[in-house]
């Protein structure tokens, strides 16, 4: 389980992967791979955003984690993160579509052949952990992407959108309760012809 640093963790993880399976070939420019949005391509010219945060709510329903007899914690959060990878080569040149979608390609490729975020580019609190963390690709409808691109006032770039899951967050809190007190009962086994409480009293005749 990570801290709360695990968001930003998981993109740094994206970016290093990426920086080392897709280049030097078909892209040479590692510094030139980063987080940013759609509104701030001009900052790379390949992008890795951030769109959306899911959480689980199922773990909720989880059991609380006993530390000792009188501390525990809550169940860790769990979340998917939704992430969008564009290309966006800051060249003219009559080959500047397709050299992005060879660059896509290779994106793609690479991910499906990982299907996981590899250790090695893992860090932070992260890596501590040995999460397990899956890259899977989706298939987001045109009107979607249409939605998407409206509200990031974002042309249709090339893209490709990938959901990362499971990511855990530890909730930290520490919380106490009192200590359970054992008792103990004793049941005594009744003498012959002892009777329990006034049972001897005679009823009143109706």
């Amino acid at each position: 389980m990570g801290n709360y640093t695990v968001f930003a963790e998981v993109s740094t993880a994206i970016i290093t992967l990426l920086r080392n399976v897709i280049t030097p070939e078909p892209f040479n420019k590692p510094e030139q791979i980063g987080i940013c949005s759609p509104r701030e391509k001009e900052n790379y010219e390949i992008g890795v955003f951030l769109y959306d945060i899911e959480i689980h709510k199922e773990m909720e329903l989880q059991s609380r984690i006993i530390i000792d007899e009188t501390q525990y914690k809550e169940p860790p959060l769990s979340f998917s993160l939704y992430y969008m990878i564009f290309v966006n080569l800051k060249s003219d040149s009559s080959t500047k579509q397709i050299d992005e979608q060879r660059i896509l390609g290779k994106i793609i490729q690479q991910l499906y052949n990982y299907r996981k975020i590899p250790q090695q580019y893992l860090s932070g609190s992260i890596q501590k952990a040995q999460e397990n963390i899956s890259l899977q690709y989706l298939n987001v409808s045109l009107e979607e992407k249409n939605k998407l691109y409206a509200m990031w006032n974002f042309y249709n770039e090339t893209a490709c959108f990938y959901k990362v899951s499971p990511v855990f967050m530890d909730t930290e809190m520490i919380h106490t309760t009192k200590r359970i007190v054992k008792r103990e009962f004793k049941i005594q086994q009744k003498q012959k012809g002892e009777k329990y409480g006034n049972s001897s009293n005679s009823r009143n005749n109706v």
